[in-house]
């Protein structure tokens, strides 16, 4: 019997890798190097927090990264979309998103993200190079992150997009 993408995806099937990154043993020792120095030069300072979520930024290295903890609502979303576009007007072209302690996004939130990210309200279009997301535990942390990512990827189809596992990981990408 033959699974689906969403079986696969939601039930974590082991032989399932929905994106296929291939790395040589010589790129992993060089982000294992990166590793050991990644806390000493990446210096995030809280710019904004609403809830459980907030954002931050390295004016250093030009990183955005907005934190969403828990249930996040339509108020906490709304401000902290609003203030990343701001951030990224001022020069700041990477983002990284850390969803990892998500449970999930009510569905006003979801609306409102997709029809900000559809409508360029955000003016980021030409403005944001690099994407990073630290990939959610839960569900229906997973089902959100699945659904921003398409929609990102048909607003912005030329914007680099990874998902990670870690911080670490997703920082030496972007750095």
């Amino acid at each position: 019997m033959k699974t689906s993408f969403l079986d696969n995806y939601f039930n974590h099937n082991p032989n399932f890798n929905p994106i296929r990154r291939q790395r040589d043993t010589l790129s992993h020792i060089t982000i294992n190097a990166k590793e050991q120095t990644v806390k000493k030069t990446v210096n995030f300072k809280q710019e904004y927090a609403v809830e459980d979520s907030s954002l931050e930024i390295d004016d250093n290295h030009g990183i955005v990264k907005i934190v969403w903890k828990g249930n996040v609502g339509v108020k906490a979303a709304k401000q902290i979309v609003v203030h990343c576009a701001r951030a990224i007007q001022k020069g700041n072209k990477k983002l990284l998103i850390d969803q990892s302690n998500l449970s999930e996004f009510d569905t006003e939130a979801r609306l409102w993200v997709k029809v900000f990210i559809k409508s360029g309200k955000g003016n980021v279009t030409n403005k944001l190079d690099m994407l990073a997301s630290i990939k959610p535990k839960s569900t229906k942390g997973r089902f959100f992150s699945h659904f921003a990512s398409n929609e990102l990827k048909e607003a912005l189809p030329s914007l680099q997009m990874i998902g990670f596992d870690s911080e670490l990981e997703a920082i030496n990408w972007l750095l």
